[in-house]
């Protein structure tokens, strides 16, 4: 795989959307302990996040099977099927670890 080079500008447009995004987090998620404590704001925010994702899964998951059962054969349904709930739950992983990090 080639290496690509980045440009200067590239590199600085790069680090104000990391920065950005740091800051943004910051709002969302404030690293005083106390703001947790005294408000339960962050206690909704943290509910409303679940059920978001999880209002998510109803309309997800069959959508997957409709499409995975009417494309292809049915011996390959449930490899097929696996594979694709496998690549969700690393994606959500991995964007909540992002999360976490950028939140720091």
């Amino acid at each position: 795989m080639a290496q690509k080079n980045l440009k200067p500008q590239q590199l600085i447009a790069l680090y104000r959307a990391y920065h950005k995004a740091s800051i943004g987090s910051n709002l969302v998620f404030p690293a005083v302990e106390s703001a947790y404590t005294d408000s339960q704001l962050y206690h909704y925010l943290f509910l409303a996040i679940f059920l978001v994702y999880y209002l998510g899964a109803l309309v997800i998951n069959p959508t997957i099977n409709f499409l995975l059962k009417s494309n292809y054969e049915h011996q390959h349904f449930g490899k097929l099927y696996s594979y694709a709930t496998s690549v969700n739950k690393v994606v959500m992983l991995v964007i909540t670890f992002c999360l976490r990090v950028v939140a720091r």
